[in-house]
């Protein structure tokens, strides 16, 4: 309801092996806790669940969610863990090769209980006793190593997926973006991978480069978009998850479409032309009849299935970046978690809806799709503190009149979701039908607040990427002192009841079904689990008391597929459970030896969970096991700068970057 207007450089392979000289200790290492790839959690950081209402057939694949791995989590086109040899040492493995940007690998242990990190050979075999694993979840399930057990893992770092795609990923997302802004995301990457989700980044110019024809962006049939597609695909068949885009769209294209919708009885009628995202989703033809115009409702047939999901960080310049960054690395370790159960449901005045016969009208407030029951505020956890701001009270209860201050201050006091159904456009992030009770995406830049919300909103345009910094949306995400760390809008027109707040329900729906879920899943759930199909019950009406009026159907739902737009980063979990703590601390200690030099990070609390090292362009990951025991790495050469981070699913993340004396 509401959201409708009516007519009333090249990226090098990576991070090497370690040396021989390179090794892991410590007493709370756990046996065969390997960096996984194709896994469905991400050390708390969970990659989710099969979709509410997909079907899993007995090989474990399931309809538009892809495939069920060991755990319960869902991603298509991955291979199912059930076919996964177990190893001597016990660690499950199901596949052993990995992709350009290091090596993954769980070594063997050496005399003593130490492990060299050279036995690990750069094309993912294993050196002598060690085991390749591809399943985080069946290794931590391991029983814990003894106190002399010395196994880990060692990756190389983020420093750039291939262009090439090998058979098996070890990373499970990826960054696209412009040379220009190559080291920024690096250091995103950094941060996801550290902290549960082991990400890499490509540039545009070495797909462009490593592609037959070029990126000719004159030619729709052979212009970048199409070489990121198809270069997608190729990493989707490996076990790609999750993409970024990173930038607006004149650092990373998207894909023009059109479509069409009408509804008599809600009186619109509407003819687009417009930018989409999903197309890199969606990996089916979108150019059947190829005459390279993508998505034309009438003569292509796509499936408008997702298989990837797609998320943008839409950003202008590299000062917007630096400071979306620094939110999200606020967002992943410092966020009030006293805040996680609370929600703030905004709405406007719908649209006056037409009584066949009568020519009378009726202004409707978009609340009436929220309170409906088994609609929107009906999937919201019971202990969830709800503020409404409605534009018109109505009956229901709890509701506050919304104004521009009363909004500025909701957002302002703090608050993790935003639920809004109404109207906006390219640069009002809310306003009402008549233009009235505008908060503008000026208003939303300005925003001061700690606290970084997750909105979402059936409104027109205000995920208008393709405007930049006149986008609504991306004010809302580039505030510097405020604003949120993610919006989910729509690219053109938003269709409302007409499939916008179904999206906004299926993205809810499986955000409280499945503890820890990236949003990114989540978006990827709204697509794949949005009803083609859809009628509205509108009680208490003037005159005929109650009318039900059919609002979805196959035009409203290819539109919302193409027109639901997340700008954010995809790769940030939603938090749902306000049983999560703040993180552990850790104090890192460094002793030179010659040409050696050995960390050691100590927990200040006894905490499990997994510690990710980053230092000399490898990772080491170590299974804390709840014992308080310090962990320890001996590396050559003179680093100067390492970074860690840790994941649990019953904490927040920590990720720091140390100097090295």
């Amino acid at each position: 309801m509401g959201g409708m207007r009516y007519t009333g450089g090249t990226v090098g392979s990576g991070g090497g092996t370690s040396t021989s000289a390179e090794r892991a200790t410590g007493s709370t290492v756990s046996a065969g806790g390997p960096l996984s790839t194709g896994d469905g959690t991400n050390n708390g950081r969970s990659a989710g669940t099969a979709s509410p209402g997909s079907t899993t057939s007995p090989g474990g694949t399931t309809s538009a969610g892809g495939t069920t791995h060991a755990g319960g989590a869902t991603h298509a086109g991955a291979t199912p863990s059930g076919g996964a040899t177990t190893n001597a040492g016990g660690t499950i493995r199901a596949g052993g090769t990995t992709g350009a940007g290091g090596t993954i690998g769980t070594v063997g242990t050496g005399a003593g209980g130490t492990t060299s990190a050279g036995e690990t050979t750069g094309d993912g075999a294993t050196g002598a006793g060690g085991t390749t694993s591809e399943d985080r979840d069946a290794a931590a399930d391991q029983p814990a190593a003894s106190d002399t057990a010395e196994d880990r893992v060692v990756m190389g770092e983020p420093d750039g997926a291939s262009v090439t795609t090998p058979s098996k990923l070890t990373y499970t997302a990826l960054i696209i973006t412009d040379v220009a802004y190559t080291d920024a995301f690096q250091q995103l990457a950094q941060i996801h991978t550290l902290t549960g989700v082991p990400t890499q980044v490509v540039t545009v110019e070495s797909l462009c480069g490593a592609s037959a024809t070029g990126c000719q962006d004159g030619d729709a049939c052979s212009d970048t978009s199409k070489v990121i597609k198809d270069y997608l695909i190729t990493q989707y068949s490996a076990g790609l998850h999750h993409v970024v885009l990173g930038g607006d769209m004149t650092i990373v294209p998207s894909r023009q479409t059109s479509d069409s919708y009408s509804n008599v009885l809600l009186g619109v009628s509407y003819n687009e032309t417009f930018y989409t995202d999903y197309y890199f989703s969606d990996l089916s033809q979108w150019d059947t009849n190829g005459d390279c115009i993508y998505g034309d409702p009438n003569n292509d047939s796509p499936e408008y299935l997702p298989e990837l999901d797609v998320t943008r960080i839409s950003v202008s310049s590299a000062s917007e970046l630096q400071t979306y960054i620094t939110k999200v690395e606020g967002y992943l370790t410092a966020y009030d978690t006293a805040q996680i159960d609370t929600a703030l449901f905004l709405s406007n005045v719908a649209t006056e809806l037409t009584i066949p016969d009568t020519g009378t009208t009726i202004p409707v407030d978009s609340a009436l799709y929220f309170e409906t029951p088994g609609r929107t505020l009906s999937l919201m956890p019971s202990d969830f503190a709800i503020t409404k701001l409605y534009s018109s009270l109505g009956a229901w209860p709890g509701a506050s009149p919304l104004t521009v201050a009363a909004e500025t201050a909701a957002f302002e006091k703090g608050v993790n979701l935003v639920v809004h159904s109404g109207h906006g456009d390219a640069s009002d992030l809310t306003v009402e039908l008549d233009g009235s009770n505008e908060f503008s995406g000026a208003m939303a830049y300005a925003l001061q607040n700690s606290q970084y919300p997750i909105m979402v909103s059936c409104a027109c345009d205000a995920a208008t990427f393709a405007d930049g910094d006149g986008c609504a949306g991306q004010n809302f995400i580039t505030a510097p002192h405020g604003g949120g760390v993610g919006y989910l809008g729509n690219s053109t027109i938003g269709l409302g009841i007409a499939g916008g707040m179904q999206f906004i329900d299926q993205f809810l729906k499986y955000s409280f079904a499945t503890p820890g879920v990236l949003v990114g899943e989540a978006v990827m759930a709204g697509h794949a689990n949005l009803p083609t199909s859809d009628s509205f019950a509108f009680s208490s009406l003037p005159l005929i008391g109650s009318l039900s009026v059919p609002v979805v159907d196959a035009n409203s739902w290819r539109w919302t597929e193409k027109a639901a737009t997340y700008l954010g980063d995809g790769l940030l979990p939603i938090y749902t459970s306000s049983a999560l703590t703040l993180p552990p601390t850790f104090s890192v200690t460094d002793q030179r030896i010659g040409d050696l030099v050995t960390i050691t990070i100590q927990p200040t609390v006894a905490v499990s969970g997994t510690l990710a090292v980053a230092v000399t362009g490898n990772i080491y990951q170590f299974i804390l096991t709840g014992s308080g025991e310090p962990v320890s790495l001996t590396v050559g050469g003179s680093p100067s700068l390492m970074s860690y981070g840790f994941s649990s699913p019953t904490t927040l993340a920590s990720y720091q970057r140390v100097t090295l004396p």
